[in-house]
């Protein structure tokens, strides 16, 4: 089903820094991002979550395997960090993504698909938090200064708007 005028809405703000697509199970959700990911003027990453992403380490994992699959060179250190003994905090892991993302010099929108199994209490929504929050820093559009003006959709159920482009959703506490 085609739906042109969500698909123009978002590629009208691909650069902002997060838009959230939500609506009850059924909807179409997923493949209205997916066609926006085929259509849109930056290339697209995409992540489907499950509840095994919880986990800290296997979000990294698979978050920057999800970005080495456009960028196969793209986030060494970050991706490293997967097979560590002993993760660094959440804070010292999202800056180091963003500043190994700012390093790509082409623009590209990430994909979080169904955000909404990553547990409440889970490390994962502070990663995400402050790699927002360095966007926001470094003035919204961009992650820093040469960066990727990378963009993060979620697809999540539970939040209540359509598609919105606005600021980050607020913290699980």
């Amino acid at each position: 089903m085609a739906r042109p005028r969500l698909l123009e809405r978002l590629e009208r703000d691909v650069r902002r820094p997060l838009t959230l697509v939500s609506a009850p199970a059924g909807y179409g959700k997923s493949t209205l991002v997916a066609q926006w990911l085929e259509s849109s003027s930056l290339p697209g990453v995409w992540l489907a979550l499950d509840q095994g992403d919880c986990e800290l380490r296997s979000f990294l994992t698979h978050l920057t395997e999800a970005v080495r699959s456009r960028f196969p060179r793209a986030c060494p250190a970050t991706h490293d960090l997967s097979g560590a003994t002993e993760l660094p905090p959440p804070a010292a892991i999202a800056d180091r993504l963003a500043n190994e993302l700012e390093r790509l010099q082409t623009p590209f929108v990430l994909a979080l698909d169904d955000y909404h199994r990553i547990a409440r209490d889970s490390e994962v929504h502070r990663l995400v938090d402050r790699l927002l929050q360095k966007r926001a820093q470094a003035g919204g559009a961009r992650l820093g200064e040469k960066a990727s003006e990378a963009s993060l959709a979620m697809v999540d159920p539970e939040r209540s708007q359509e598609v919105s482009a606005a600021a980050p959703p607020e913290s699980p506490t």
